[in-house]
């Protein structure tokens, strides 16, 4: 994922955003992962580790703000994240993500 962060809770000075992440899908709905993403600027917060699930809701839709779009063996799609640091912390990452599977 390469793409921006944006604290919604601080001012709202946008930094570089950089991520990788591992996803397996279980089936054609289901699947889960693992990811990490890495800010580059001023920011207090340089980097964020996490793991979920996901739940395809049609074709590359997936519950949460995320769409792929299949070209040959990549994956290609926008991606937003809200990450909740702490108790009174509210970030906002997106971007462009690039992937293929394996």
């Amino acid at each position: 994922m390469v793409g921006g962060m944006t604290p919604l809770s601080e001012t709202s000075e946008t930094s570089w955003a950089l991520g990788v992440d591992y996803g397996y899908n279980f089936n054609e709905q289901w699947g889960a992962g693992i990811g990490a993403d890495f800010t580059i600027g001023d920011h207090k917060r340089a980097a964020l580790f996490a793991g979920g699930i996901s739940y395809s809701l049609l074709g590359g839709l997936k519950l949460g703000a995320a769409y792929e779009f299949h070209v040959g063996s990549l994956s290609i799609g926008p991606i937003v994240f809200l990450d909740f640091v702490g108790e009174t912390k509210t970030n906002l990452t997106y971007g462009l993500t690039v992937g293929t599977g394996f």
